[in-house]
């Protein structure tokens, strides 16, 4: 909607102007708790190593090749629970146990970040098996700041998952509920597709854009 508005307007805005209104609207004029990693990363687009430093946030993009982005494309599953959530109370649940100083929390928070730089430099160097090793690990590690993140059906397609060919896979978002994200071996996919289909979970393909937000004018 932003960049619909800024051509609308006439106005140049770069996609760190798109993605800091994206943020500053949900966040402070709308009060919806919650991150920024979403509105930079639709932003720009791509494969990018995100860096949120105390005042300013720093978008690296990461050289992943053809082939790496089409493995992944054909490895992926992207699984739907059937299930929407509400993620204030999620978000807020781990934002308590952030700055009361929960030590489990911390400790998953200090791990994501870690593989987040292991998980880029799989991507870069085309080690999809090793990428979605790392999105397990990060599953793990994401579950230590808060109960709330997962639901016995998320904990069920995870296990059913990982038994039946997938190397990893983690929940999108906040948790809760939504949808999930799965690396498979490649001659494996169409069975985890299936047992999770079994399960009644919802699947789709993934595809990767190499753009961010696009406005263009039509012509009268």
């Amino acid at each position: 909607m932003i960049g619909l508005v800024a051509q609308h307007c006439g106005l140049d805005l770069t996609p760190y102007d798109v993605a800091e209104l994206a943020y500053r609207l949900e966040r402070e004029d709308l009060a919806i708790p919650g991150g920024s990693q979403d509105q930079y990363a639709a932003a720009f687009g791509g494969f990018n190593y995100i860096e949120f430093q105390p005042e300013q946030v720093v978008v690296n993009p990461l050289r992943v090749r053809d082939d790496t982005v089409h493995e992944l494309e054909h490895n992926m599953l992207l699984a739907f629970t059937g299930n929407t959530r509400v993620s204030d109370h999620i978000i807020e649940d781990q934002r308590s146990r952030y700055e009361t100083g929960n030590a489990e929390a911390l400790e998953g928070l200090r791990a994501q970040k870690e593989l987040a730089e292991q998980m880029k430099v799989a991507l870069v160097r085309g080690d999809v098996d090793g990428f979605g090793r790392l999105l397990g690990e990060a599953w793990s590690q994401k579950r230590k700041m808060s109960d709330r993140i997962t639901t016995p059906i998320i904990d069920k397609a995870v296990e059913t998952a990982l038994g039946c060919g997938a190397l990893g896979g983690k929940v999108t978002g906040a948790g809760g509920g939504g949808h999930l994200v799965f690396v498979c071996e490649f001659e494996r996919r169409h069975v985890v597709a299936q047992q999770l289909l079994e399960m009644g979970l919802t699947l789709s393909e993934i595809t990767f854009s190499q753009h961010g937000v696009t406005t263009w004018r039509g012509q009268h």
